[in-house]
């Protein structure tokens, strides 16, 4: 297209990119064209700069507790102006305005919570590095060093490549077909990186070994453009980086999980 119709057509998408939701396409155009334009190169990197610095200055939200003694209060009033009359009837209501009272509460709370987690974004040289990582296997012959759907012919390709056997599910029931694995190294050691797909959506699954035991819940945030996840769990640590949306993302990891934990 003509330079004038690039330039358009990279910043309309810059919003999109940094919340991750172009595909593995026009992700791949856009890097390129940032690599290569300085004009864009830097309004990406203002963009990106405004939204860290709205999620670095954003104070950690809870329901104050006055709010929510004004909703109990509320409950409570509500409750003793309507006395019972009928037994039958007046308990209906009481149990209609203790559900939708605990409803309200709870989307306060998620609210709050959701506003909590986004202040506190998923960042750090191994979220980074890994983020570069998929951006190079995206790269014509960078993706897989052994190309299968099976997982038993994956996961023995590791042997003897690793000094740890890593889990390889198969979810093409699910929608995430398995396309190969390869070797890939973060913070300078071998790690088993497995490649699965949505649609055209790559989701790239680096996993290696931690010290600890201890499980660790799964955390999603946007970060660079891409939806990068982590969890641990049994002694591994599991990052997940893909282009995907985060609803299906979300539906992968636990897919993941159940597999593994199974």
């Amino acid at each position: 297209m003509p330079a004038d119709t690039t330039h358009e057509w990279v910043l309309d998408r810059l919003g999109a990119h940094i919340d991750g939701e172009l595909d593995a396409g026009e992700a791949l155009q856009l890097s390129g064209h940032l690599a290569t334009c300085e004009k864009c190169a830097g309004e990406f990197t203002r963009l990106l700069d405004s939204v860290k610095s709205v999620q670095r200055h954003m104070p950690p939200l809870r329901a104050p507790d006055i709010l929510r003694e004004r909703v109990l209060s509320s409950i409570r009033r509500a409750a003793a102006d309507a006395a019972p009359q009928r037994v039958a009837s007046s308990a209906s209501r009481s149990i209609r305005s203790w559900a939708a009272a605990a409803a309200v509460v709870a989307m306060i709370g998620t609210a709050y919570v959701m506003g909590a987690r986004s202040a506190a974004p998923l960042s750090g040289p191994t979220a980074d590095a890994l983020i570069t990582a998929h951006v190079r296997s995206l790269q014509q012959g960078h993706l897989t060093d052994i190309v299968s759907s099976d997982q038993h012919t994956v996961k023995p390709w590791f042997t003897g490549k690793l000094d740890f056997s890593p889990a390889v599910p198969r979810l093409e029931a699910d929608g995430f077909p398995l396309v190969g694995g390869r070797l890939d190294y973060v913070g300078g050691r071998a790690v088993a990186a497995l490649v699965y797909q949505r649609r055209a959506h790559v989701i790239n699954v680096v996993t290696y070994p931690v010290a600890s035991e201890q499980a660790v819940p799964p955390h999603l945030e946007s970060h660079r453009g891409f939806q990068v996840a982590n969890w641990s769990a049994g002694g591994m640590a599991y990052w997940v980086v893909s282009d995907l949306n985060a609803d299906e993302l979300r539906s992968f990891c636990s897919l993941m999980r159940d597999a593994d934990a199974r």
